[in-house]
């Protein structure tokens, strides 16, 4: 099954078409060599019932409400706010799109997203103010991998919906670490402008930063209006969606006057088409996933690390591990699908919260964005900057250790992905 997965993913296939041809083989290896009689139509039986969740249509709402937030010209307000905050900092242009990322963040959830809003801006911006192109281009790849972190992250929901867990904790538990990730990325960016003997500019003064902040407020109002009606309990992570999708359209439409009907019908187009692809592959995924835990892999992957350690702290190392490998070759979301049905049925013996392993293995599956030869983002802000690939991934590793340092002190200090959540218990 492992075989062929990688061997396909190698040669280029498309992941959805890799995952249920390798259920396939190994299907048919197992109806052929052992007689299990298991009829095809299981495949197509658990796609469907795999994305056949309330949750899951939450994700093309979210994505709607980002997209519509996108071509109402919301980015140049974040923008201007951003700029105005940080802008007076040595390396100016770097700061703000960090912290750009990190609100727009709370608007789309989706680091691909952010990564094409931002970048398209913020590149050309600052390779004119002195950065290296390839430098531009890294910035904008590894702030965007907040995108998921910061809530609503769309990964989130992915996750919480194949480990049946509580999707308003999981958003909860990545807003200390989101924060943690952007300031961490923050101080890299001010020794590199000190290295490279960056312009300081001058402070915006307190009546402009107000300025920008009210140009902006409403935008930011989004996540409060999501996460806040799903901690009250006033809605399911899907009906704050739709109630985000229905904020969006008011603002655009009404308040900014920002959407006309050829913008809204191309967000709701390229929402179809996002969305669309996100579920073909959490159906595949899931279909993956019923074959492999069938044929007892999670028990095998369970023997396999509790041979190694029953200390949940160096369990949680080891897993994470594995996840950097497969996200050399797997996008994020397939990954999610693949090996939660096998990693948490490990948990509860080890005393692992799952919501502080969720929080971790969504930041660290961030990483498979900008590692190649899948990073989606490197090839996005590659092509922005119109440097090399490999130049950007250089470049980008900077932020990778970030990420994982993060990661490791969330290990080591569960508290600092459970301390907002346990709040609202």
């Amino acid at each position: 099954m492992l075989i062929s997965l990688f061997v396909m993913v190698f040669l280029g296939m498309d992941l959805m078409l890799v995952l249920i041809f390798s259920s396939a083989v190994v299907l048919a290896s197992s109806n052929l060599l052992y007689g299990s009689g298991i009829p095809w139509e299981v495949i197509t039986q658990h796609m469907y019932s795999g994305i056949d969740t309330f949750t899951f249509t939450a994700i093309p709402l979210f994505v709607l409400a980002g997209e519509l937030m996108s071509k109402g010209g919301i980015t140049d307000r974040l923008i201007n706010l951003s700029h105005s905050v940080v802008g007076h900092l040595r390396g100016s242009l770097g700061h703000t799109s960090v912290l750009l990322n990190m609100l727009m963040a709370g608007v789309s959830g989706s680091a691909v997203a952010d990564a094409t809003a931002t970048g398209s801006i913020m590149i050309p911006a600052m390779k004119k103010d002195g950065y290296p192109p390839e430098k531009s281009a890294a910035i904008i790849a590894g702030s965007a991998t907040i995108g998921p972190v910061i809530p609503p992250g769309i990964t989130f929901i992915v996750l919480g919906g194949v480990a049946e867990i509580s999707v308003g904790a999981l958003f909860l538990s990545g807003i200390i670490p989101g924060i943690l990730l952007g300031l961490a990325m923050m101080v890299h960016i001010s020794m590199y402008a000190k290295k490279h003997d960056f312009p300081t500019h001058k402070r915006e003064s307190f009546k402009n930063i107000l300025r920008s902040f009210k140009a902006a407020i409403l935008p930011l109002i989004l996540p409060v209006i999501i996460l806040g009606s799903i901690i009250l309990g006033i809605a399911s992570p899907t009906e704050s969606a739709a109630l985000g999708v229905l904020y969006a359209l008011i603002l655009c439409l009404f308040v900014y006057k920002s959407l006309n009907l050829k913008k809204i019908f191309e967000a709701f187009l390229d929402s179809i088409l996002s969305s669309g692809l996100i579920m073909l592959i959490v159906g595949a995924g899931s279909a993956f996933g019923w074959i492999a835990t069938y044929n007892n892999i999670d028990n095998l992957f369970k023997s396999i690390i509790l041979d190694v350690s029953t200390s949940p702290i160096i369990v949680m190392f080891i897993i994470v591990f594995l996840l950097l490998i497969l996200g050399t070759v797997i996008e994020v979301n397939p990954i999610i699908l693949l090996v939660t049905p096998i990693i948490y049925p490990i948990l509860p013996e080890l005393g692992i919260d799952p919501i502080h392993f969720g929080s971790i293995m969504v930041i660290t599956l961030t990483t498979a964005l900008i590692t190649p030869p899948v990073g989606i983002n490197l090839f996005i802000t590659s092509a922005i900057a119109e440097v090399p690939i490999l130049s950007v991934a250089k470049a980008v590793i900077p932020f990778w250790v970030i990420i994982m340092g993060v990661v490791s002190l969330m290990i080591i200090f569960p508290q600092i992905a459970l301390f907002i959540p346990n709040l609202f218990n």
